[in-house]
C-alpha cells in the first residue's frame, strides 16, 4: 500500500536506524519524531509540507536541515544538542518554538524575522543574551511560570515598553540594565541632597554657636573644617 499521500505520522520513540524511506512521504503535514535516537535530518529535507515537526529528546546538533521546511509553524526541539540556530532563520511561518533543554548560548537577530511567532520556549539552555531589538517594536515579551517551566509569551496586540529578563537563564538585557542604572542615579541624587542638607544644618548652628560666644576645642573647629571640604559629586 502506498504513502504518498500520507499527512500525519506519529512514530515517537522509536529506536529508528533509518529514517530514509521518510523523506518520500512529502504530503506529511505533521510529523512526530521525538524519543528515536536520531544523530541528522537529511531524511527531513524534501517534506517541505510539513506544518507540525517534533523532533524532542533526540541527539541532534545540527538542523542545517530544517531550513527548507519553511510551511512550519510547529516546531519542537527541546531535549536535543543544538547550539546554534540560525538554520532556523527561513522558516517565517513559525508560531510556536521549542528550544528548552538545549546548550544554545545565544538567541540573535534570527528570530526578529519570525513576525509571527507567539510562543519561544527556551529554559533551561546557556543563554546569556537575547536580541530582539526589530521584533520588540510591535511584540509583546512577558516571562510566564507553568508547572514551574518558563516561556517567552508573544502577543501581537500589546504594544511593548521594555525587554523582561529571563531569570533561568541569567539574561542581561538591556532594558533592565537602563533601569538599574536610573534607580542607581536617583538614589546618588537623593543622597547628595540629604548631605547637603545636613552641612548646611551644620554650618548653621556653628555660626550661632559662634555669635553666642560659645568656645570649641581644636579638634572640633578641625572635624568641622574638614567636612566642609569634602565634596559630594
Amino acid at each position: 500500500m502506498s504513502l504518498t499521500y500520507l499527512e500525519v505520522l506519529e512514530i515517537s520513540f522509536n529506536l529508528l536506524k533509518n529514517v530514509d524511506s521518510i523523506g518520500q512521504l512529502t504530503n506529511l503535514k505533521e510529523l512526530d519524531m521525538s524519543g528515536c535516537g536520531l544523530r541528522q535530518l537529511s531524511a527531513l529535507k524534501s517534506l517541505i509540507n510539513l506544518q507540525t515537526l517534533d523532533l524532542s529528546q533526540n541527539y541532534i546538533n545540527n538542523i542545517n536541515e530544517l531550513q527548507y521546511l519553511k510551511s512550519l509553524t510547529h516546531l519542537k526541539l527541546n531535549n536535543c544538542n543544538i547550539v546554534s540556530i540560525c538554520a532556523l532563520r527561513p522558516l517565517l511561518k513559525l508560531e510556536e518554538l521549542d528550544l528548552s533543554f538545549n546548550n544554545i548560548v545565544y538567541l540573535d537577530a534570527n528570530i526578529n524575522e519570525m513576525t509571527k511567532l507567539r510562543f519561544l520556549k527556551v529554559q533551561r539552555n546557556q543563554i546569556n543574551y537575547i536580541y530582539f531589538a526589530s521584533l520588540v517594536q510591535h511584540q509583546y515579551y512577558k516571562n510566564i511560570d507553568q508547572n514551574g517551566k518558563r516561556c517567552y509569551k508573544i502577543n501581537h496586540q500589546t504594544t511593548p515598553t521594555s525587554k523582561q529578563r529571563r531569570t533561568a537563564n541569567k539574561l542581561r538585557l538591556i532594558e533592565s540594565q537602563n533601569l538599574q542604572l536610573k534607580e542607581i542615579q536617583n538614589q546618588h541624587k537623593s543622597l547628595k541632597t540629604t548631605i547637603n542638607s545636613f552641612k548646611n544644618e551644620i554650618n548653621a548652628t556653628f555660626n550661632n554657636a559662634r555669635q553666642s560666644q560659645i568656645q570649641f576645642t581644636s579638634s572640633v573647629i578641625r572635624l568641622f573644617q574638614y567636612f566642609n571640604q569634602v565634596g559630594f559629586e
